[in-house]
Formats: structure tokens, C-alpha cells, sequence
């Protein structure tokens, strides 16, 4: 993810663009950054969302309905508290039956109780589109694969900041899930959990889905899910000197965002060190 990493020289993939704008991404990032807010500040945006407290693992759901286009919106909120720094750092794998592969067991515990409290929500017929940050972000993912595995359409899935939830096997399994991982140039979460004895049991954490990568100014990378493995871009090591954890809050994202409404430039990997990141100036603040 971040703007290091070997095998400069292996030829890269170059995507038109990113499978839907920047400002569909702003409006995504916007919601995914609600979902820290008071009620009072979400629904001075969107007064029709419905928030759902999970007090048993400290997670929160915001679920907009859009009956016109038959969609559910659903954000997660991302870490906020100790109790999800604890389910952050649980890097064992756990299968259960809502999606038959190995996962993160802290991320999956958080997914079972958000989709329990969903599932009666979503109403037949409707798609299902996914946002998070962070935790929430890998939670979204997880819900995805549930909500596909029943047969549920996932419209769309872009995640901020997201930490790896699953191995090759769930990898190959939910490749064709349309997921979008945008991500800080020197935001430190999407590498984790790094490789260590505990987390390659069952396989090493692996990314799937096409990556942005949001670099200064209109400048982007974008990679498949192909290269983003081959440029060892999601190696927590190799990447640590030039990692910044400022760069993982939501006014951060906002902000490379929005330097990209009015024009925006996709730059090769090869050429990522011409267009290195600079940490924007925020308060640590989701």
C-alpha cells in the first residue's frame, strides 16, 4: 500500500481508471467518516439513516435505504475504542459458516454481530452497497462475502484504510466481489497484520480487490489485485521507515480526496518516488 516496496521493474497492469469517480469516492469517505459522528451530525446529512449499536463488540452501523434504486448503504464505523484495539490485534484465523474460509478472528467476531443485526433489515430484491474505515472497513468486507454467499447482490464495496481480513483461499473464493481498497500512501493499517508465526497459520494474510493509491496532489496509483501482491506493496517491514500513522484518519483521506475532484493523474508504481507523500497537517481524529 504505502509508496515502497521491491520489483520496480516488473511491468505493471495500467488501469483506465478507477471503477467509479472521486466523487462517488468523496461521497463514500464522507459516509464512512459520519459513521464516527454524534446521530445528531449524521442525520443533519442523511435525517432518514438508521444507526445500529453493537455494544458487545463497540461497533457501530449507519444503514441508508434509497427505495428508488432499491440499495442499502451501510457504513461501519472504524476502531474508536479499546475494545475494538483489542479485536484489531486478534491476528488468528477462524472459518465459520457464513463464509466457508479463514478470518481474521477479531474482524470476523465484530462481522457476525453487525450482520446479525442487519440481515432482517435488508429487504428482498434490494443490492447492497459497503463502506467503512479501518476496522469498519474490514468488517465490510467480511459482510460482503456473507451477504454474497446469500445470495445478496454487493453493488459496491470502497474501504479506507483496510486491514487484510483473509488468506489465498478467500482471496480466490470473493475475487469477483467489486471492491475498491483506497488507501493513504503512508497509511500504516492496510499492512496489517504483518507476517509473523501467528498470522501465516493457515496461509498469510492476503488484499484482494483493485488498490488506490492516493498520492499527492491529482496524483494516484492504481493497481489490480495482481500487482499489488507482485510490487510487495502490502509488506508491513519493508514498508515501516516511511509509514505514518497520522495518514490512517478519515480528514487525511478527505483531503487527498479532494485534492482529486477537479483534476486527477494516474502515475505508474514505477514512478511512485516522483510523486512521494507528504503527512497533511489534521488533528488525530477518525
Amino acid at each position: 500500500m504505502s509508496l515502497v516496496g521491491c520489483a520496480p521493474h516488473v511491468r505493471q497492469t495500467v488501469l483506465a481508471a478507477p471503477a467509479i469517480g472521486f466523487d462517488r469516492i468523496q461521497w463514500y469517505a464522507r459516509l464512512s467518516h459520519l459513521a464516527y459522528e454524534s446521530d445528531s451530525a449524521l442525520r443533519a446529512v442523511h435525517p432518514t439513516a438508521v444507526v445500529l449499536e453493537l455494544p458487545t463488540v463497540g461497533g457501530r452501523i449507519v444503514l441508508l435505504t434509497d427505495h428508488t434504486t432499491k440499495t442499502h448503504y451501510i457504513a461501519l464505523r472504524g476502531t474508536a475504542n479499546r475494545t475494538d484495539d483489542v479485536i484489531d490485534i486478534e491476528y488468528s484465523k477462524v472459518r465459520q459458516d457464513l463464509a466457508p474460509v479463514e478470518l481474521h478472528r477479531g474482524f470476523e467476531k465484530t462481522a457476525v454481530v453487525a450482520y446479525d443485526s442487519l440481515r432482517s433489515r435488508v429487504m428482498p430484491g434490494y443490492r447492497v452497497n459497503l463502506t467503512g474505515h479501518s476496522l469498519g472497513a474490514a468488517v465490510a468486507v467480511i459482510l460482503g462475502m456473507y451477504f454474497h454467499e446469500q445470495g445478496i447482490t454487493v453493488g459496491e464495496m470502497v474501504t479506507f484504510g483496510q486491514p487484510k481480513v483473509t488468506n489465498g483461499e478467500g482471496v480466490r473464493r470473493y475475487a469477483t466481489l467489486p471492491l475498491l481498497r483506497v488507501v493513504d500512501c503512508r497509511d500504516p493499517f492496510p499492512l496489517v497484520p504483518p507476517l509473523t508465526v501467528l498470522s501465516v497459520v493457515h496461509g498469510p494474510y492476503r488484499h484482494f480487490g483493485a488498490e488506490l493509491i492516493l498520492a499527492d496532489g491529482p496524483h494516484y496509483i492504481l493497481l489490480d489485485e495482481h500487482d499489488s501482491e507482485r510490487f510487495a506493496v502490502t509488506s508491513f517491514w519493508l514498508s515501516l521507515p516511511h509509514i505514518a500513522v497520522s495518514d490512517h484518519f478519515m480528514p487525511s483521506y478527505l483531503a487527498r480526496i479532494g485534492e482529486k475532484l477537479q483534476r486527477s493523474e494516474q502515475v505508474r508504481y514505477s514512478d511512485r518516488n516522483k510523486y512521494a507523500c507528504t503527512s497533511i497537517a489534521q488533528a488525530p481524529t477518525p
